[in-house]
C-alpha cells in the first residue's frame, strides 16, 4: 500500500491510508473518498461486504492483491471493480489504473444522468400528450390547436405548461366534466379559443 500512497502522492492526490483494523464506513462518511483502493488478497474475508457498501454509494474502487489468481477466486469486475492489479506493480501503472478507474467513474455517472434526464422528459412528454387527448376528444380540437391552447394558458399564468397538462389530467372527472362541451362553444374560432382559454384558467385555480 505504501507504493500506492508515494505514487499518487507524487501525482498530486490527497491519500488517506487507512490500517486493516480501521473502520472502512467510518472512514468512508467522513473523508468522503473520490476512490478507494482496496488490497483483494488481505481483505478477501469480508471483501463482498465493503464492496456492496462502496456500490451502494457510488464510490468507485480499485482492486489490488499479490496472488495472481485471487482474480478467478473474486472476480472483480463482476462486483463492480473498474480496475485490478496484480503484483508486482509499477508507478506508472498506478497512476494510470487511478486515471482511468476516476475516468470511467465519471462518464459513468453523466451516463447515467443523461439516462435519467431523457426519461423524465419522456415522462413529462406522455403527460403532456394526455392532457393534449383530453382537449382534442372533448373540445374537437387539432393536435396545434390543443397545445398553442395549453402553451397560451401556461404563460397567462406563468407556470410550465406541464403543470397545466397536469391539472387538467388530475381534475378531468371533477372539473373539467363541468365545463361546457364542444357544442354549447361559440362556433367563432376567436370565441372558441377564448372560451376555452377561460376554462383552462379555471381549472388551474380549481
Amino acid at each position: 500500500m505504501q507504493q500506492f500512497t508515494n505514487a499518487l502522492t507524487e501525482k498530486g492526490y490527497l491519500i488517506f491510508a487507512i490500517s486493516p483494523g480501521t473502520d472502512l464506513y467510518q472512514v468512508i462518511h467522513q473523508e468522503q473518498p473520490d476512490l478507494v483502493i482496496i488490497d483483494a488478497f488481505y481483505n478477501h474475508s469480508s471483501i463482498l461486504l465493503k464492496l456492496n457498501h462502496l456500490i451502494e454509494h457510488n464510490i468507485p474502487f480499485l482492486l489490488f492483491s499479490d496472488d495472481e489468481h485471487i482474480e478467478e477466486l473474486i472476480k472483480p469486475h463482476q462486483l463492480g471493480a473498474l480496475s485490478f492489479l496484480v503484483k508486482p506493480i509499477t508507478d506508472k501503472q498506478i497512476k494510470l489504473a487511478v486515471e482511468t478507474t476516476l475516468y470511467w467513474h465519471t462518464a459513468r455517472l453523466q451516463l447515467e444522468r443523461r439516462a435519467d434526464n431523457l426519461n423524465i422528459t419522456i415522462e413529462n412528454n406522455r403527460k403532456i400528450s394526455v392532457a393534449l387527448g383530453i382537449l382534442m376528444q372533448r373540445y374537437q380540437l387539432d393536435n396545434a390547436k390543443a397545445f398553442s391552447l395549453l402553451r397560451k394558458a401556461a404563460r397567462d399564468e406563468q407556470c410550465r405548461i406541464l403543470d397545466v397538462a397536469l391539472k387538467i389530467t388530475e381534475n378531468f372527472e371533477s372539473s373539467l366534466a363541468n365545463f361546457p362541451s364542444a357544442s354549447s362553444i361559440a362556433n367563432n374560432e376567436q370565441e372558441q379559443a377564448t372560451e376555452l382559454l377561460l376554462e383552462l384558467k379555471y381549472l388551474l385555480t380549481s
